[in-house]
């Protein structure tokens, strides 16, 4: 029996608190309340997510991974 582990690699927090992005190593992009309530998966990389950002006004949300990729 196999067990496969997710690790985030980077965390950011949206300006005004309410919800927070994280990047993991399975190519994802995850997307949360600030509560912990699940709201969005995004695949972002076909390998790991190294990095997140969220614009200052947070109108948008980057994603770099390590397939040498940006994401927006």
């Amino acid at each position: 029996m196999g067990t496969e582990e997710t690790f985030f690699t980077s965390v950011a927090i949206s300006p005004a608190g309410r919800w927070l992005a994280t990047a993991d190593s399975d190519g994802l992009v995850r997307l949360f309340e600030r509560d912990g309530t699940p709201i969005r998966t995004l695949k972002a990389c076909d390998d790991w997510v190294d990095t997140v950002a969220i614009a200052p006004d947070g109108s948008w949300l980057a994603a770099g991974g390590r397939d040498g990729r940006a994401r927006l």
